[in-house]
């Protein structure tokens, strides 16, 4: 445990030095990739590590390098299996960016044409299934991203959550589909909070209903899908559990006399107390002390 700061520091002054140099190989944006999907574990307290400038500075020097430019890549189908593995880095510091830009509402330092870009590695026959649920992944966030730019409106959003939904269907259907499943209802949890507010009453007593449907999906999906890989998970993952945790225990609190009438309160009291129990049996609760 003591050991943890002085490798934290450290890991800050390399990567400190790297940031003034330019170009970069690759196991700089492999190094940046692992710090910003870590970074809560890392730095101990969300935003000592900055995941959304860490991956922004990461995707800014991608264009000083020929790493991941297209001549060098080619594309999907084509690719060696190092062009491979750099379309999956590239696409991996694209997914992270998005996870935080969405979770702290701050301006991408990608457009449109990177996030099809990201297409590319699906031409090859080797793709994983890993590899094609982060192609799935960016394209959800790029929704719920471009939804935060103006008001929301929430059918239109819903709908296109829908299609990307339809879309990526195939991948529900594969092993650990649990996290693609997850963020989808993240993105559908986060969207109805956002229009929650601008609603008329009846709009907003389906919305609270949906909410917690959602709400309690997460919780009850991450608790039911504990493996050994678990405790390594990123930390978006359980950014996503707790946020679902916390949004659940706002409606109730607020809602209360409300919800009573149609909603086991107990039941859903008791599994958020699950939750913190579970977090506390796999060591991430200085995440929900922290949100």
């Amino acid at each position: 445990m003591r050991l943890a700061p002085v490798l934290f520091n450290e890991a800050k002054s390399l990567l400190s030095a790297a940031l003034l140099s330019s170009p970069q190989p690759i196991e700089f944006f492999q190094s940046a990739l692992i710090l910003s999907m870590w970074s809560t574990t890392i730095a101990r307290v969300p935003l000592r590590l900055d995941s959304w400038l860490l991956s922004g500075f990461a995707l800014q020097h991608s264009i000083a390098t020929k790493l991941f430019s297209t001549s060098t890549v080619n594309n999907g189908s084509g690719s060696s299996k190092q062009g491979l593995d750099r379309l999956c880095v590239w696409n991996h510091i694209c997914l992270v960016h998005l996870h935080y830009c969405v979770g702290t509402r701050r301006k991408a330092m990608i457009e449109r044409k990177d996030i099809d870009r990201c297409r590319l590695i699906l031409g090859s026959e080797n793709a994983t299934n890993f590899e094609t649920r982060m192609v799935a992944e960016v394209f959800l966030y790029w929704i719920v991203y471009e939804s935060f730019n103006a008001p929301v409106d929430l059918l239109k959003t819903q709908a296109a959550l829908q299609a990307w939904k339809s879309e990526w269907q195939y991948v529900f259907d594969r092993p650990r589909s649990q996290f693609v499943q997850m963020g989808f209802y993240f993105a559908q949890l986060l969207t109805y909070d956002q229009s929650l507010k601008t609603r008329s009453t009846a709009a907003r007593e389906s919305m609270i209903n949906e909410m917690i449907r959602l709400s309690t999906a997460i919780v009850t999906l991450a608790m039911n899908t504990h493996d050994e890989r678990t405790r390594h998970l990123t930390d978006h993952i359980y950014h996503m559990i707790s946020f679902a945790a916390v949004t659940l225990s706002r409606l109730l609190h607020t809602y209360e006399p409300q919800l009573s009438m149609t909603h086991d309160i107990r039941g859903l009291e008791s599994l958020i107390m699950s939750l913190v129990s579970w977090l506390h049996a796999i060591g991430y609760v200085s995440i929900t002390r922290t949100l």
